[in-house]
């Protein structure tokens, strides 16, 4: 993790190639020397310095006849684009890339390929396909072994599972991930599995076990990507636990970074967790500006889970700002969690919307969304909703 170093390394031989003849063979170095340098562009934050990079030099593939290499390039190249929101793009090239990978049996850059994949579909809400291809990235493993694979492919898979309300397979996938990053003592992978299993627990309410895995996800960052990733999945927790102080300052400077690095998929995520934590705090007006312009950009992207999440803490926002407004939200966040099978919010919807029927008299109604939110958090194990409405439920007047 001496990325500083290793990124001076490279700078002096790309600037080493400049002053040689444009060889097939040099061009074919360039090209290795590029594609061997993601994890450095990665964890020193700078993806748009390395695209630039990419996109500059992809001409220089119609000289490489290895198919490997050139299915390795396009892998980086599909990684840059999933981070910057280009999904369309970052499918096909992420697609090409494991087509031509496999055909010669790289297993290593194949499985890369089909991890990311499951992350474009991580930001989709495609969660089973983000199943299907994290299965054939770590079947990849058995061939040809590389420690990053498994546990960026099993994180992919821990945070679809969360994001459908399967909390056991959520856990399991997380661990899994944490075990195959402590096996080999890599701080890094540590931080990384850490802070995707505590979001797991979040999410299904431990918010106690939650803290406890971020703490040791901060503990074992290793490099400015792995600091920012995990105040990015820390700071609602403290939201939710009543310290929203710390954790709407940590938002806000990220999205900021987030927005400098032109990553519109992770300025999404914060600026939906910030929009949250301004609702927490009660600053209503700040809270529905970010979210509207979080509904705008998710739906631009296809991010449809936290499409779903903006349009429910909108919808909250409305009832105590302008409550003519909140039942549409309501219908957005149950129609989009119904479309892709995301239970767990799905059930914080109704429950929402079984409140706003009560604000407005509509018993039955109520009753009808409590019942059917009530009916999902007791199926799933949630703990963060259901002591509540079934407390609503109770409440509510006999017709």
């Amino acid at each position: 993790y001496a990325m500083d170093e290793a990124k001076a390394y490279f700078d002096r031989a790309m600037a080493l190639l400049d002053t040689l003849p444009e060889t097939d063979a040099n061009a074919e170095l360039r090209i290795s020397l590029l594609a061997n340098q993601r994890w450095v562009m990665i964890h020193l934050f700078k993806i748009s310095e390395y695209y630039d990079l990419l996109s500059r030099y992809e001409v220089l593939l119609t000289k490489i006849v290895n198919p490997g290499l050139v299915g390795s390039f396009y892998e980086r190249l599909g990684f840059c684009e999933w981070f910057f929101g280009l999904l369309d793009r970052a499918d096909q090239n992420l697609t090409k890339a494991a087509q031509m990978t496999e055909m010669v049996h790289n297993a290593e850059d194949a499985g890369h390929a089909y991890t990311f994949l499951a992350w474009i579909y991580v930001w989709t809400g495609d969660f089973r396909k983000v199943l299907d291809c994290t299965e054939k990235a770590v079947r990849h493993i058995e061939q040809d072994f590389n420690i990053r694979t498994p546990v960026v492919a099993l994180n992919a898979s821990s945070l679809a599972w969360s994001f459908l309300g399967r909390w056991d397979a959520a856990v399991e996938e997380g661990k899994r991930s944490l075990r195959a990053a402590m096996e080999f003592s890599d701080n890094s992978l540590i931080c990384q599995a850490s802070f995707i299993l505590g979001t797991a627990y979040a999410l299904k309410g431990e918010l106690g076990i939650a803290a406890e895995h971020m703490e040791i996800a901060l503990e074992k960052a290793k490099t400015p990507m792995d600091t920012g990733f995990v105040q990015l999945f820390r700071a609602p927790i403290l939201c939710r636990r009543g310290e929203m102080v710390e954790g709407i300052g940590i938002m806000e400077s990220l999205l900021r970074k987030f927005q400098s690095a032109h990553s519109e998929p992770f300025a999404v995520v914060c600026s939906t967790w910030l929009g949250e934590g301004y609702w927490l705090a009660s600053e209503h007006e700040k809270a529905w500006e970010m979210l509207a312009n979080v509904v705008e950009r998710a739906n631009r992207i296809g991010m449809r889970y936290f499409l779903a999440y903006a349009h429910r803490i909108l919808g909250e926002v409305a009832m105590a700002m302008n409550v003519s407004q909140a039942a549409k939200h309501f219908d957005e966040s149950v129609r989009i969690a119904n479309e892709i099978k995301a239970e767990n919010e799905l059930a914080l919807a109704y429950g929402d919307y079984g409140r706003l029927c009560r604000l407005q008299g509509r018993t039955v109604e109520a009753r009808d969304c409590f019942t059917q939110a009530l009916e999902i958090l007791d199926r799933l194990g949630t703990l963060i909703e259901p002591d509540k409405v079934r407390q609503e439920l109770a409440e509510l007047p006999q017709e």
